[in-house]
């Protein structure tokens, strides 16, 4: 399986939860961490300085496309930063993830 990891900022911790645990519960991460609160610096019409909580989910590249849909259907954002990377890792970690998001997983 070809690993994936998803991240997501959050505007609460809430926000990063509920959306975690749909996506594991939905089977298209296997898991996830939420890092935070870390600041971000953004521009719109000015200098934006706010607090997010960062989701990063552990998934399969082949789940990426349902993953993002899913993301936008949840997100309080209007344009939620949804950056995703390919990532190595060891072959039992990457057996695990296969079995978490697979329908018949008995672990």
């Amino acid at each position: 399986m070809i690993l994936s990891v998803v991240y997501i900022p959050c505007p609460t911790p809430e926000v990063a939860s509920a959306v975690g645990r749909v996506l594991v519960k939905e089977k298209l991460a296997a898991c996830v961490n939420i890092l935070g609160p870390t600041l971000s610096l953004y521009k719109e019409d000015t200098l934006v300085e706010t607090q997010e909580y960062v989701l990063l989910a552990k998934t399969g590249t082949d789940r990426l496309e349902v993953l993002t849909q899913r993301v936008l259907q949840l997100h309080p954002y209007d344009t939620p930063a949804i950056l995703s990377w390919e990532a190595g890792g060891s072959a039992q970690f990457s057996d695990w993830v296969a079995c978490a998001l697979s329908k018949d997983c008995k672990e």
